[in-house]
């Protein structure tokens, strides 16, 4: 066997040593803090449509972007117990029929991004989590669950 083949062979096996340990390490720490994990999801969610329930959507923007200044610029899991929050208040949420004007369709993943970063350049946040927020707006706005709410919304108001 030439040396190459030798030098080639150890690195395979490096390179695949270092996958198993990083795979164990994540498996090792999701059965440790899964439930932990899990629960905080939950709770989000709940907080988010209890929030939702007395806000408009631009009310749930506002608030979740507050609650990204405070924590969630920082860290990861803070993030993403926030576009779950958002995610839940949204959908909860009064309907404003001018709230998804200039939003993006959800599958234009390029304008997605573009939007989302210069919106959170406008909120004054340069962290790699705000853009995840802006995200969770473009899928609500092209979401035919929005589409119904303004919809009864309309019904209501007429009605009233």
């Amino acid at each position: 066997m030439s040396s190459t083949t030798k030098t080639l062979l150890i690195i395979i096996a490096a390179v695949l040593g270092v996958a198993l340990l990083i795979a164990g390490g994540a498996w090792y720490w999701w059965r440790q803090n899964a439930s932990e994990f899990l629960d905080a999801g939950a709770a989000a969610i709940a907080e988010g449509q209890n929030s939702g329930r007395g806000a408009d959507e631009a009310g749930c923007m506002a608030a979740a972007l507050e609650r990204h200044k405070a924590d969630g610029s920082k860290r990861m899991g803070a993030a993403v117990r926030n576009n779950l929050w958002l995610t839940a208040c949204l959908d909860a949420s009064k309907a404003k029929e001018k709230f998804c004007d200039g939003v993006p369709a959800h599958d234009s993943l390029l304008a997605v991004g573009a939007w989302a970063e210069a919106s959170c350049v406008q909120q004054g946040f340069a962290d790699p989590y705000c853009g995840n927020l802006f995200a969770v707006v473009t899928k609500y706005c092209s979401s035919p669950q929005r589409v119904e709410k303004l919809k009864a919304d309309g019904k209501a108001q007429t009605a009233g």
